[in-house]
């Protein structure tokens, strides 16, 4: 089969959160050795005592999963990723008992020109907040987002343009 290298992506791209209708996105800017995004599929095995072979495999849990770190760590920014926090111009946490539901977009340049466009509708940040301040350090955001079930739009769409 021959090797087609415009099919071939390479590179970073940009992350873009919305809110829980999955419009009005919002750039957070810069991020650190871009973005992963992973399908989690847990599988149940169907057997009978007649047979010795599984005779099906059902799906009992899917997930999509984000992760990715932002560069530009400011309080705009860390406001909108942080689980259970709130506030304007400063961060406040405050006992929170649930989460900010929230869509987001990945776009990345394609090798051969135009764009992908992933977009996880529905979901919440569930990550635990770090920082570090330490000589020669940046000071980034790690980000971890899941997403939930919506029956009005789908979970997870990938388009090429």
């Amino acid at each position: 089969m021959p090797v087609t290298t415009t099919n071939v992506l390479w590179g970073t791209g940009l992350v873009a959160i919305g809110d829980n209708a999955g419009s009005s996105f919002v750039d957070i800017g810069a991020t650190e050795e871009g973005f992963n995004i992973s399908l989690v599929t847990e599988t149940e095995d169907v057997a009978v005592d007649e047979l010795t072979q599984l005779i099906d495999k059902i799906i009992t849990r899917q997930a999509v999963v984000a992760e990715f770190t932002i560069a530009e760590a400011t309080v705009a920014n860390m406001l909108k990723v942080m689980p259970g926090v709130t506030g304007t111009t400063s961060i406040t946490l405050m006992g929170q008992t649930t989460l900010s539901k929230v869509s987001l977009r990945f776009t990345a340049t394609k090798a051969g020109g135009g764009t992908r466009t992933i977009t996880l509708s529905y979901g919440v940040f569930t990550s635990d907040a770090a920082q570090s301040y330490r000589k020669g350090q940046k000071w980034m955001v790690p980000c971890r987002f899941e997403t939930l079930y919506d029956s009005a739009t789908p979970t997870f769409t990938i388009a090429d343009s």
